[in-house]
């Protein structure tokens, strides 16, 4: 699957190192960069790259560590992530912070990676798929509701620290955020839920989801130039977004179906 949407994104990801003159060997070294570890450039593919890496680091690091430090280690490594792309401005005197940050960069192109997102999000959902093969199934089952308001609340909270970061740091990007530590863990558990009790229609929603992330960018380009003369869609950011995600939707919709 990743393959196919690589090299569906291949012309565009090769356009975008010819505009940044990548020439060379740096551009071969480029692609290699971009199909192993970053994923194409303007896409939401990272979130698979992102599985390569994270998932066998785990898988490793299970063996050998605690759960307890396995967790704290990845939430320090995604704490440092947004404090970089979110909170720039509160570290960027902090000399081996821009150290760190570069390295990053060097190897994985972005922090949108198996080792500063992916990595915390993996140990989270061993850790709760750990929680489950040791307690009984029911006990979580019963904390439905729980899990349900939490995620309320945390959604509040995203909302909320995200004004907070706009109002405050200009050049964030709004790609990590430490509310999102609190819709994860209520998200997970209540997914679970719903999948160990097979509400219908959970499979298509499970599929229409990996859909939904891969084209929404691919869309986003076609809607931007089937509706580039029009003026309520062009400078409205909210129609975009509506737009593409009514779009991702249908889109992901059809495929399963089919």
């Amino acid at each position: 699957l990743y393959l196919v949407w690589f090299i569906f994104y291949l012309p565009s990801t090769i356009q975008y190192n010819m505009d940044r003159q990548i020439e060379g060997r740096a551009f071969f070294f480029k692609l290699i960069q971009q199909f192993f570890l970053s994923g194409p450039p303007n896409s939401a593919l990272w979130f698979l790259t992102a599985l390569f890496v994270a998932i066998p680091l785990v898988y490793l690091l299970v063996k050998k560590c605690p759960i307890w430090l396995l967790l704290s280690c990845s939430l320090i490594l995604y704490a440092l992530t947004v404090l970089e792309i979110d909170y720039h401005a509160w570290i960027e005197s902090i000399t081996w912070i821009n150290i760190y940050s570069q390295l990053i960069r060097n190897i994985f192109g972005w922090f949108a990676n198996g080792l500063c997102y992916g990595f915390f999000f993996c140990s989270l959902g061993y850790i709760l798929a750990k929680q489950r093969i040791r307690y009984k199934e029911q006990y979580f089952l019963k904390r439905s509701f729980f899990y349900g308001f939490g995620l309320i609340i945390s959604l509040v909270a995203v909302i909320a620290e995200g004004f907070f970061i706009r109002s405050h740091f200009a050049d964030a990007s709004f790609g990590a955020m430490f509310s999102f530590v609190c819709v994860s863990y209520f998200a997970m558990n209540l997914c679970l839920n719903w999948r160990k009790k097979e509400i219908k229609g959970c499979r298509v929603l499970q599929k229409m989801s990996i859909l939904i992330f891969a084209s929404h960018y691919f869309l986003l380009f076609g809607l931007n130039i089937i509706l580039r003369n029009q003026k309520i869609y062009v400078e409205l950011l909210t129609v975009q977004y509506v737009a593409v995600l009514i779009a991702s939707i249908i889109f992901s919709w059809l495929v399963v179906m089919l």
